[in-house]
């Protein structure tokens, strides 16, 4: 007799109305009725009979065509026991594995913008936070002081601004990230693209210094896709310059599409992304006024991320981005993310490692969210919880807005 179920690196979860299936090597996530979840994601593997009774009301299931198209693709196994189901599903999630320190630290050296754009003023989340302050070159020096003492314990350091390729001290920033030497780590520059950025001589000045270096370095555009034609131009911009650094091996491009609404051709734009980039993002730009808030709930299935084996873990644990973070503003405020009211402290004699190391901070701003253990019951239920891009900025403005994008 033969036996079947999803494959131990499959995670399943259903509400009444949907299931979702978590392929966790192949980075996939897939909707489907929530009987398949039922029939094929239990502790053990199920005999023929078995799940053909639990698919029997539902006439429009080919049972025989959905093993067929479930083993082809690998979701599905077919054993000659009725062995347990191991994989995901196990007490493996409730050991002690250790989570790095601090998955990110991000820091904000200027806030100082010479752009025109309305964009920090327009949205609450996801573009550069634009203000007049900067830190000095002493500032700089006192960071990576610390820094140098916890780059065994972060995986990433990221940079953004204002605009960092003005910035006055950027060249003495950027000696301090060589100095440092974190091959272990991974360094990040985030700059909100326009049209000609890679072609510019500060790009270029700024990409050549630091692409000769050791650590793994990724350059991360976020783009908005104001209208078709515009976005057209700005890809192509994209591409040749992934083209042109597609032999650096340490180089890693990534973009983040920010959208304040879903038009329709952007589902076109998202897939040739997919194809060209290292990892593509997809967020949704919340206006302050959170006009657009409903657009976005309609529009949920469109911003449901794939997860690895690691990101679902971590998710377990904590929520997917202030959980283990750290942001440190151009005025010296700590915060989970830039554009949170919320803030650890102060870094006020430029020395920020003991705040983080608090273990209050723990309990309140990574532990406290992670959706499993301590998330509000909305989205304990919610079979999209670990692939869903809820932002915590917004619950900070309270009642209806705390759910975020969700539209169960």
């Amino acid at each position: 007799m033969k036996y079947y179920g999803f494959n131990p690196f499959v995670y399943s979860e259903q509400s009444d109305r949907l299931g979702m299936i978590y392929d966790l090597l192949n980075e996939k996530i897939f909707k489907v009725p929530p009987v398949i979840c039922d029939a094929f994601g239990g502790e053990t593997y199920r005999p023929l009979e078995e799940i053909e009774l639990a698919l029997k009301e539902y006439e429009e299931i080919n049972v025989t065509e959905l093993l067929a198209e479930g083993m082809g693709s690998g979701l599905i196994v077919e054993v000659s026991k009725p062995k347990r189901r191991i994989g995901v599903n196990h007490d493996f999630f409730k050991s002690g594995r250790r989570i790095t320190l601090l998955r990110k630290i991000s820091i904000q050296p200027t806030g100082k913008c010479r752009k025109n754009c309305t964009l920090c003023d327009e949205y609450l989340s996801g573009t550069c936070v634009k203000n007049e302050s900067s830190w000095s070159s002493t500032q700089i020096d006192r960071f990576f002081a610390i820094l140098g003492s916890l780059k065994h314990d972060f995986f990433e350091l990221n940079l953004i601004g204002g605009d960092l390729l003005s910035y006055k001290y950027l060249d003495h920033l950027l000696a301090h990230i060589v100095k440092a030497d974190l091959v272990n780590n991974r360094i990040s520059f985030s700059f909100l693209f326009e049209s000609g950025l890679t072609e510019s001589k500060n790009f270029k000045d700024f990409f050549h210094r630091m692409s000769r270096e050791k650590f793994p370095l990724i350059v991360n555009f976020k783009l908005i896709p104001h209208s078709q034609t515009l976005f057209d131009q700005q890809e192509e911009e994209i591409i040749k310059f992934i083209d042109q650094t597609g032999k650096l091996s340490n180089v890693i491009v990534t973009v983040d599409l920010l959208m304040n609404r879903v038009d329709p051709f952007l589902e076109g734009v998202v897939e040739r992304l997919r194809q060209s980039v290292n990892y593509l993002n997809l967020n949704y730009l919340y206006k302050k006024d959170l006009s657009n808030l409903q657009e976005l709930r309609g529009s949920v299935d469109f911003f449901s991320e794939n997860v690895d084996f690691d990101e679902f873990y971590f998710r377990k644990k904590s929520h997917r981005c202030w959980g283990y973070s750290i942001a440190i503003t151009s005025s010296g405020e700590i915060k989970p993310c830039l554009w949170s009211r919320e803030t650890f402290g102060e870094w006020d004699e430029g020395d920020f490692k003991h705040k983080i190391l608090n273990p209050k901070i723990n309990n309140r701003f990574w532990a406290s969210h992670a959706i499993d253990e301590a998330g509000s019951d909305y989205c304990k239920a919610c079979p999209l919880r670990y692939c869903c891009k809820h932002c915590k900025v917004l619950e900070e403005f309270g009642g209806d807005y705390s759910k975020g994008m969700c539209a169960f």
